[in-house]
């Protein structure tokens, strides 16, 4: 089979919720139960990955690094996305997990415009938001009938 009749795989890219596997998403875990090759983010803990992992994955899924190049370096946004389409390309359905909510990734717009450049379907499945998982998850309601809003403030931003 030519290169030009290869299949083109699809990419999902997932965000991980808060950090409870339990707490994904009913889409999530149905994309990591077909997934063929899971591109891991460098945000998401040993236990958390393994936990995913063996809870929703099949035992022969691929594990991709996209923290990390061969030599040890650390990947670029333009390295995690040759990752992501290298996989995808060679026909597999690969799940690109993110940790928090995939909406929030800062490296999400650079990602999916590769896939889109390398005519590589893809599919964006949002975590549970962190900023109201976790007080929520804790037991503390982020409103109430005095307070309808919330605001996230990012601390580290420089102004």
């Amino acid at each position: 089979m030519s290169s030009k009749n290869k299949p083109v795989g699809q990419v999902a890219f997932v965000g991980t919720g808060p950090g409870d596997p339990g707490l994904l998403t009913v889409r999530a875990t149905e994309v990591l139960a077909g997934a063929e090759s899971v591109v891991l983010d460098r945000g998401i803990n040993d236990d958390q990955r393994e936990a995913i992992v063996r809870r929703w994955c099949s035992q022969e899924v691929e594990l991709l690094d996209a923290g990390f190049g061969e030599n040890g370096q650390p990947l670029t946004h333009a390295g995690r996305a040759k990752v992501i389409t290298r996989a995808a390309k060679s026909g597999r359905r690969v799940v690109r997990l993110l940790d928090g909510d995939a909406g929030t990734f800062s490296g999400l717009a650079e990602e999916l415009v590769a896939c889109q450049k390398a005519g590589v379907p893809f599919e964006v499945v949002p975590g549970v938001a962190l900023h109201t998982a976790v007080p929520v998850y804790a037991g503390v309601p982020t409103t109430s009938s005095a307070v309808s809003a919330v605001h996230v403030v990012d601390a580290a931003a420089r102004v």
